[in-house]
């Protein structure tokens, strides 16, 4: 009955060995699959990286040509308040040349009338009119016409002369005009090329930016699908943990009942059969020990207090601060728009310890798409909790970790604006708000 009972136990152990090797080499292709996931995000990150930085370029230039087209279209309108008054000149100087034009007409028929008169009677004429006076009142009368014909005739030709100094300033002042109006367009047409060429550049770097956005959104589908991936393997991990439960128990239920069938057939025997039930109630009661063990117990070795609340504080440096970004919708710092935010971005300075809110066993420890360094802590029935955008981790996958224990140092790895502490709470691998099981 003892070497069956001893068989029994052996055979229980080994099952358990190879379930526990069996989840070793899973965990190890896993490991294996992440570090090849790791690298992969590593230079998507390196992308991201550049795309901000040439986003925060782009914003400087888009500024630099703003201030250049507003410069260039000040200049265009003063350009244009100039051509406006030149073409009013030009104008003015035409409309007085026309009438100077008419002036110098009437002028010059004028003058030909005169000359043809003093042509006809010749240059005595005035003489003569003197001469032939009847008296000398008639002479002074003769004498006084002769002097107006003479101021009229001077006048003509003075208006004459006057009227073809104007018509010459006109042309010079219209042909200046006209020149200084072709300069101006000129100018206003190369302005023009210059501010068509920098709204054709924003334009361009416009659209580059929306490409920028478009990226961003792939990034936050591709969050969205590793938060997929993060309920899945929670929900892997639990059902793997009942599995090995439901099989502990059962094993531990076989070999207790074996174990007191052998102290009952025992008791029954020869004074000489005492001692093996001695020894069997003895291996019985260190294997019920050892089985204890196996399912694990609570360490003292804590590092923080639980102080009372459901879940501990995961940022002890700064208990009770109200969280920088709360669970729910919100605006999304890094593309903009509005997104689901799955946790409470938690106040941390670079390297603030985190802890474990409860405790539990390591199920992730590593990089994770936008979470950046992440540790997901499975605490069975069905709950975990999730601590992302560490600088540094503290634990490692399939460890097991005591509430209040520092599992990582605060940082602002993957997508994230900032040093911080993102926090979440998961029951079966659903997020949900974690507020009220830490405040």
């Amino acid at each position: 009955m003892l070497k069956k009972l001893v068989s029994g136990l052996l055979t229980v152990s080994l099952t358990l060995a190879f379930v526990g090797v069996a989840d070793a080499a899973s965990v190890s292709q896993l490991q294996k699959q992440s570090s090849a996931f790791k690298n992969k995000i590593s230079s998507v990150q390196s992308q991201i990286n550049s795309t901000k930085q040439q986003k925060a370029s782009t914003q400087s230039e888009i500024q630099e040509l703003d201030r250049q087209l507003a410069s260039v279209q000040a200049e265009i309108t003063q350009l244009n308040t100039k051509i406006q008054e030149t073409t009013a000149n030009l104008n003015k100087s035409q409309q007085e040349l026309k009438e100077a034009i008419a002036t110098r007409e009437a002028h010059y028929n004028t003058l030909k009338k005169r000359i043809r008169v003093m042509y006809e009677y010749g240059n005595s004429g005035y003489l003569e009119a003197l001469l032939s006076s009847d008296n000398f009142s008639d002479f002074i009368t003769r004498l006084e016409y002769t002097n107006k014909l003479v101021e009229y005739d001077n006048k003509v030709l003075k208006d004459y002369t006057h009227s073809e100094e104007v018509i010459a300033t006109n042309v010079k002042t219209i042909a200046k005009d006209k020149k200084q109006i072709e300069d101006m367009k000129a100018e206003q047409a190369k302005k023009q090329q210059i501010l068509d060429n920098n709204i054709a550049r924003k334009n361009q770097i416009v659209k580059q930016l929306d490409s920028n956005q478009s990226t961003y959104e792939a990034q936050i589908a591709d969050l969205q699908q590793q938060d997929a991936n993060v309920q899945a393997l929670i929900q892997k991990a639990e059902a793997e943990a009942k599995a090995r439960e439901a099989a502990a128990a059962k094993a531990k239920a076989d070999a207790a009942a074996k174990a007191k069938a052998a102290a009952q057939a025992a008791k029954a025997k020869s004074s000489s059969s005492s001692r093996t039930k001695s020894s069997t109630r003895s291996k019985s009661s260190s294997y019920n020990t050892g089985s204890s063990n196996t399912s694990g117990g609570s360490s003292s070795a804590t590092v923080y207090s639980s102080n009372g609340k459901h879940y501990q504080y995961p940022i002890p440096a700064y208990n009770g601060y109200k969280p920088n970004s709360g669970y729910g919708y919100r605006s999304s710092p890094i593309a903009g728009g509005t997104e689901f935010h799955t946790g409470v971005d938690l106040k941390a300075t670079l390297n603030t310890d985190v802890i474990a809110a409860e405790s539990g066993t390591v199920i992730y420890a590593g990089w994770r798409g936008g979470y950046g360094k992440c540790v997901i802590i499975d605490h069975g029935g069905g709950y975990s909790t999730l601590y992302a955008h560490n600088n540094v981790l503290k634990v490692s996958v399939g460890q097991t970790v005591q509430r209040g224990q520092v599992i990582a140092g605060a940082g602002t790895t993957g997508y994230s604006t900032g040093v911080h502490s993102h926090f979440e709470v998961r029951i079966n691998g659903q997020h949900t708000n974690p507020t009220g099981y830490i405040y």
